[in-house]
């Protein structure tokens, strides 16, 4: 079995996919292009699951010791990924399971938050999921609105217009300095 093969059953039926990965828990660690949004470069499972919002496989990847820390597209990790998406339950699993709130992605040198504003905005990924509620996730844990990605942007200025906007005004009242 691949990892496509996984998240094709996972997308039909999550209790599926975890059974399939408990049948080939080796897919924990695999490392595969499994997604159009991978742009032709592999990620590991953790990373996939984060990206398609499927918190129970991302639990059961992370309990046959898939890597918290693994990367995946631009050098993210599934807590980035997954705040990019607003896959705002699933931030909230990895929170729980100790993924780093402030880690760098290595192509942008971001963190999940700046993620999460990027992908709220225009530019950021479709369909919109619930970005507001991942950024909340990952601010009531300690992320830090103030660090810049490798550009000088902090996560508000990602979101600079239109001003007033949902995740402006979130980031606002969380201490980021327009």
């Amino acid at each position: 079995m691949t990892l496509a093969e996984l998240f094709a059953i996972a997308e039909r039926s999550e209790l599926a996919g975890i059974d399939a990965l408990r049948r080939h828990p080796h897919l924990a660690g695999a490392i595969e292009v499994a997604g159009d949004y991978q742009q032709g470069e592999a990620a590991p499972a953790l990373v996939h699951a984060a990206h398609r919002g499927l918190g129970g496989l991302v639990e059961a990847v992370l309990d046959l010791g898939g890597a918290i820390d693994a990367r995946g597209l631009g050098g993210g990790t599934a807590l980035h990924v997954a705040s990019w998406c607003g896959n705002a339950e699933t931030v909230r699993v990895l929170i729980a399971r100790g993924a780093p709130l402030d880690l760098r992605c290595e192509a942008f040198g971001a963190t999940p938050l700046g993620w999460a504003a990027h992908g709220f905005g225009p530019d950021g990924c479709f369909p919109k999921r619930d970005h507001c509620s991942a950024a909340i996730a990952l601010l009531d844990a300690g992320a830090d609105p103030e660090i810049p990605n490798a550009a000088g942007q902090r996560p508000i200025d990602l979101v600079a217009s239109p001003i007033g906007n949902p995740m402006r005004r979130l980031l606002e009242r969380r201490g980021s300095t327009p």
